[in-house]
């Protein structure tokens, strides 16, 4: 973006006589020629400034992908190890079996929520009730809901079109990230209500809360606050893209001991006008 469109060379004719006025024309031309000189340098120091966090956000990706893929492969890789070494030793085979299935399955969580990260498909609307799709999530969850009260507070009384499957993910993700933030326990409220066509979902949790110079990094691909084992850092990010592809927003509101509080809004439909056919 060109900060001085209006100058640009050939584009002034100022007078060239020996007196004041040429010595200031000149002293003019000399200006914008340094102006100009400026803007290209500006840009250049942009793109690449654009270029390094182009190349600094790669380089958190793969190093979270590494991250994620190589704890569970280092330990199959030992099971399978020990397990051509003895052959005839069933009572390990039926040890590690369990874990090479577990440690599988966490590659494969892994690999979908990065597939799920940089979806472009279009959206699949259909017509549901988004009331009983949140309580069928809240059921996945409920074998974590250890010492977690969860309170509902639904006012959507029709069926909208949305997309089930990324709506679901939307739940879930952001109910397991609540409960996650509450590990001796606590209340998870959810409220849902349509305001000027806008579903408006609010997950508040009473959990550790969350400093605020990491509050502007939460949605980013890998970053998370929690323990090995325990979160990918993909979930908020799944969400976020999720979201704004259904041309919604999500915001977060925090406090360190208190609590935090997610509020997505997207925009919904009753009907779906059926398209007209060309004659």
């Amino acid at each position: 973006m060109n900060l001085f469109p209006e100058i640009a060379p050939g584009d002034l004719t100022l007078p060239s006589d020996d007196d004041e006025i040429g010595n200031l024309s000149e002293h003019f031309s000399q200006l914008c020629e340094r102006l100009i000189q400026s803007q290209g340098e500006l840009d250049k120091t942009r793109q690449q400034a654009w270029l390094n966090e182009k190349m600094a956000s790669l380089g958190i990706l793969s190093a979270g992908i590494a991250h994620e893929v190589n704890n569970p492969l280092g330990g199959m890789l030992n099971c399978v190890k020990s397990m051509r070494d003895y052959p005839d030793d069933h009572e390990m085979r039926e040890r590690y079996l369990p874990l090479l299935d577990k440690g599988l399955k966490r590659i494969e969580h892994t690999m979908r929520q990065l597939l799920n990260f940089g979806r472009q498909e279009p959206l699949q609307l259909s017509k549901i009730d988004v009331g009983t799709l949140l309580g069928e999530c809240l059921e996945l969850l409920s074998y974590k809901l250890k010492n977690i009260i969860i309170k509902q507070d639904n006012s959507l009384v029709e069926q909208y079109y949305v997309d089930a499957e990324a709506l679901k993910q939307v739940f879930v993700n952001l109910g397991l990230n609540a409960i996650q933030a509450m590990p001796e326990g606590g209340t998870l409220t959810i409220a849902s209500e349509v305001i000027n066509s806008e579903v408006r979902l609010t997950f508040k949790d009473t959990g550790m809360g969350i400093a605020k110079n990491i509050l502007t990094h939460i949605f980013d691909p890998f970053f998370t606050t929690k323990d090995v084992g325990i979160g990918t850092g993909l979930g908020l990010s799944v969400t976020y893209s999720l979201v704004a592809q259904m041309e919604g927003t999500i915001e977060v509101e925090s406090e360190l001991g208190v609590g935090t509080t997610f509020i997505v809004t997207f925009p919904v439909l009753t009907e779906i006008q059926p398209k007209k056919e060309l004659s």
